[in-house]
């Protein structure tokens, strides 16, 4: 229940407001979105299997596999089959990648347009609303 009314047109301008700042930021880095997602899960997890990634950015692991191939083929991403299971997939950023893109930096970059000029308690409250947000809609698709 929307206690404001316009519930659902303030969300969607939001997320909207929100896909936006991603698209924008992705493009500096040359990456689109979900390569730029795909780019930060492996930065900050060092190696993730397929099923992995797929589940943290929750994309389809066929949509991810994909994806994933574009970033091989740049080099910017390291695929490996493991000897002991070789129906698994590890991926990782590639030492060609580190030297050319510092994906540090993507992460810095989003923070800064998102949080930056925000007081950290708002930021931190702006945080743990989205948090909720999520867990509902979360918990709605279960």
């Amino acid at each position: 229940m929307c206690y404001t009314g316009g519930c659902a047109e303030k969300l969607i301008s939001l997320f909207k407001s929100i896909q936006g700042c991603l698209k924008s930021i992705s493009k500096e880095f040359e990456l689109s979105v979900p390569e730029m997602m795909i780019m930060l899960e492996l930065y900050e997890n060092k190696t993730l299997s397929l099923n992995e990634v797929s589940e943290k950015i929750e994309i389809p692991k066929s949509s991810v596999s994909r994806i994933v191939d574009g970033l091989v083929n740049r080099e910017y991403v390291s695929r490996e089959i493991p000897v002991e299971n070789r129906r698994m997939v590890n991926l990782s950023i590639s030492n060609k990648c580190l030297k050319c893109i510092d994906v540090a930096c993507i992460n810095d970059r989003f923070e800064d347009v998102v949080v930056g000029g925000l007081e950290p308690s708002k930021a931190e409250k702006m945080i743990l609303g989205l948090e909720e947000l999520s867990s509902i809609l979360n918990k709605d698709r279960k």
